[in-house]
């Protein structure tokens, strides 16, 4: 009975749909301000909106099609917690399947992929990679082409699709579903996207703070294209994001391999005949970016030309206008920047600075769908801090403190092409700094024509190695190095489209066999703490780091010397005091770039039968000079506490105290990195015996500091001895400590930590 009334109660809602649809507007757009019904038909679904709930038209014949589903956050009340521009969920792979009277939303597995020819494997592999289930749907009407079903829970509510990042955990929040809502819903071609405004109840133990706060967030679901693009294998000699997949194939003899697909998009030539004979074609479909219009006017020519930067790598390899840049469309109602269809760079009016370029994947081949640039309204002050630092000693227009004309023109260029790499698929390559000799960034025909780095995914600024005073010298240019030459070529070259995909990756390998061992073509992944490799880090420049730093250090003193002559008065009080913070960072970065030479190893990724090795350890010499050059930094880093410059300032410590205090625990950080090193090391290794009596006769044995205020020597002192026990690492250091147990003129503190510790050893 109670079964019988419920189909009778769907066939009365579903008719009543039916009837009550041919009084609502047919159109794609919809925003839903007193309305109670409203409807919008597009060629994928049609949505319908009644009583506050929102129904969903999904046609039978796109059941168990994949799609792609997205969420950005389009306006918010807590800008921090929840960043307009962002997507707070990575693009879910899933579809939709219908299960009796059930509509399922079910994550698609693409991590194993197996032979197609061995239906068995594939059978087995499916069997042990089934789908997840993240949401149901009951079937309210069935027409002949449609199922309507309710979604409502699915875009208003917040358990499939949260607002907050993964990385969120700075509050307790209550999603507020009576002060949450549908605003607006739109239907196209490909894909659909609803709109809604969801409130939270927060507390945040950081600041004990409570309230309301609110976001407006569009979800977007895309189909995928019925063809898929032909996957290309990853060659570890070129960064590239992808995706990591267990290849099993019982016909050879370890069923799982460990594969990655490139993350592209799908570009291909128009004319392939005329490609082929070597002509610059037009791509079949162009990658379209699209300028925010709330950008200020003289960032967009800028911007523009830092997008269209990499179009000189496409048409190396055949192909010409491969990225077209627009502005954001007006009046025009099938546009929307929060859409996973468009390609956006957003202006984010935050106080983070610098940009991001995420992108949006189709996870079973790689093809990229969709990718966004966020640069944060900062962009400029973070990067002029950056520009007066390095460049203040010869650089006369940026001595007011703001980036302005060339010196903005190049900033972001420079800023909005590294983001564009990344959303054309490319990883950081840190070591593209490495490839270009420091007589090279002297010489300023060589940095105009070929910038200060081989790769424009390092992380690199301005040339600040260049001497105070010198005349007319360019700080920076903007730059596609060879190995972003190379990268878009591995990427995007076309192969023969017969090819299997085994056969494009040994074609495309042959590519990148021709460059190897050449450092301008030289890939390793980032390093984060206590780097290994010192050409491989990032803000640094040139191939000689001693070098580089010693007169990088020169020209910090004379930017330091001449600060309150060039931002006088109270108006640049604020200004002054950003770019003594951003030059204490410069001068610390500049002695860690040569204290990483310690233990140091060089890495390469290398492939049998092509020039190079995998490993080099640095020399010893420059080992021991590296050790050398710190110390003398830090015994004579009191210029730094230039107190005629902060008197102005808050007050805090003598910044060369923190210095000496972050260096100390990261020599103490470097003896790993010495061991590993000699386990490598041929021949005239630098030993951890050597490095212990290096340490010792540089810091603690009189003379060798006795010209050294005696505050700064005892401070350096107590702070590495006390990281050698907080860190357990006395059995690394027995030299060093057997050594200082001798010694009579160390201090009363050092004396006290070897007593306590180590005699229990």
């Amino acid at each position: 009975m109670n079964r019988l009334f419920f189909l009778l109660f769907e066939l009365l809602l579903a008719g009543a749909s039916l009837n009550a649809s041919a009084q609502y507007s047919s159109n794609i757009v919809k925003t839903l301000n007193n309305e109670t019904k409203a409807e919008v038909n597009g060629h994928f679904v049609s949505m319908r909106y009644e009583k506050n709930r929102l129904f969903l038209l999904f046609p039978h014949n796109y059941l168990d099609k994949p799609i792609l589903l997205s969420s950005c956050i389009s306006s918010s009340s807590m800008y921090k917690w929840l960043e307009v521009g962002t997507r707070n969920v990575g693009a879910i792979y899933a579809k939709f399947s219908r299960v009796g009277s059930m509509v399922y939303l079910q994550h698609i597995h693409t991590e194993m992929v197996g032979e197609k020819e061995n239906k068995n494997a594939m059978s087995a592999l499916a069997d042990s990679h089934s789908t997840d289930y993240i949401a149901s749907f009951r079937i309210i009407g069935n027409a002949k082409d449609t199922l309507t079903i309710d979604v409502t829970d699915l875009f208003l509510g917040d358990k499939v699709l949260p607002s907050f990042p993964k990385w969120f955990n700075k509050a307790k929040t209550t999603f507020r579903e009576d002060l949450s809502y549908i605003e607006n819903m739109k239907s196209f071609d490909d894909n659909f996207s609803v709109k809604v405004l969801r409130t939270y109840d927060y507390s945040n133990a950081d600041d004990n703070s409570s309230g309301k706060m609110s976001a407006e967030i569009v979800h977007t679901v895309l189909l995928l294209p019925e063809k898929k693009m032909r996957p290309r294998l990853t060659d570890d000699r070129i960064g590239i994001f992808s995706e990591n997949k267990t290849s099993f194939d019982v016909s050879k003899s370890d069923f799982y391999q460990p594969i990655s697909y490139c993350d592209r998009w799908r570009i291909e030539p128009s004319d392939w005949t005329a490609w082929k004979r070597g002509g610059n074609v037009k791509p079949l479909k162009p990658i379209v970016y699209y300028i925010d219009n709330k950008f200020p006017e003289n960032w967009k020519e800028p911007i523009r030309k830092g997008i269209l930067l990499w179009n000189k790598a496409f048409e190396e390899i055949g192909l010409k206008d491969v990225i077209e840049v627009k502005d954001y469309p007006i009046n025009d109602l099938t546009f929307d920047p929060d859409n996973l269809k468009y390609n956006c760079i957003r202006y984010i009016p935050t106080d983070r600075g610098g940009a991001q370029g995420p992108s949006w994947v189709d996870p079973s081949t790689g093809e990229i769908i969709s990718s966004s640039v966020y640069v944060w309204a900062t962009v400029v002050e973070y990067t002029s801090k950056f520009c007066f630092v390095q460049t203040a000693q010869y650089n006369k227009s940026i001595r007011s403190g703001k980036l302005v004309g060339e010196d903005l023109d190049i900033g972001l260029q420079n800023v909005i092409a590294h983001e564009i790499g990344h959303t054309l698929g490319l990883a950081h390559n840190m070591c593209g700094s490495a490839a270009y000799p420091i007589d090279s960034l002297l010489n300023n025909n060589f940095v105009w024509t070929h910038g200060l780095t081989a790769s424009t995914m390092d992380y690199i600024y301005y040339d600040y190695i260049v001497p105070p005073e010198t005349i007319n010298f360019h700080p920076s240019s903007v730059a596609l190095g060879p190995y972003d030459k190379l990268a878009i070529k591995y990427i995007y070259e076309p192969t023969d489209q017969s090819l299997e995909i085994d056969e494009d990756a040994l074609e495309a390998k042959t590519w990148v066999d021709k460059h190897a061992g050449d450092v301008k073509y030289r890939y390793s992944e980032q390093q984060w703490q206590n780097p290994i490799d010192p050409s491989n880090i990032i803000y640094d420049i040139g191939d000689d780091a001693i070098k580089a730093s010693t007169m990088g250090i020169k020209n910090l003193k004379y930017v330091l010397s001449h600060i309150n002559e060039w931002l006088a008065g109270s108006s640049n009080n604020y200004v002054r005091q950003k770019m003594y913070e951003e030059l204490l960072n410069q001068y610390q970065r500049m002695i860690t770039n040569v204290l990483y030479n310690i233990g140091g190893l060089r890495l390469s990724h290398h492939h049998t039968g092509t020039p190079g090795i995998a490993h080099e350890p640095i020399k010893s010499n420059i080992q021991e000079n590296s050790l050398k050059f710190v110390a003398n930094e830090i015994f004579h880093s009191s210029w730094i506490d230039n107190h005629e410059v902060t008197s102005d300032f808050p007050y805090k410590e003598d910044a060369s105290i923190d210095i000496i205090e972050k260096i100390a625990e990261a020599l103490i950080d470097r003896i790993d990195n010495v061991r590993k090193c000699v386990q490598l090391s041929r021949e005239n290794a630098y030993t951890e015996k050597k490095y212990n009596e290096d340490l010792y006769n540089l810091f603690f044995k009189k003379p060798s500091f006795e010209e050294v205020p005696s505050i700064t020597a005892d401070k350096f002192q107590c702070v590495l001895v006390n990281n050698i026990f907080n860190k357990n690492k006395a059995e690394s250091f027995v030299v060093l400590l057997e050594k200082l147990s001798r010694n009579k003129f160390i201090s009363t503190n050092i004396k006290r930590m070897l007593k306590k510790n180590w005699s229990k050893l």
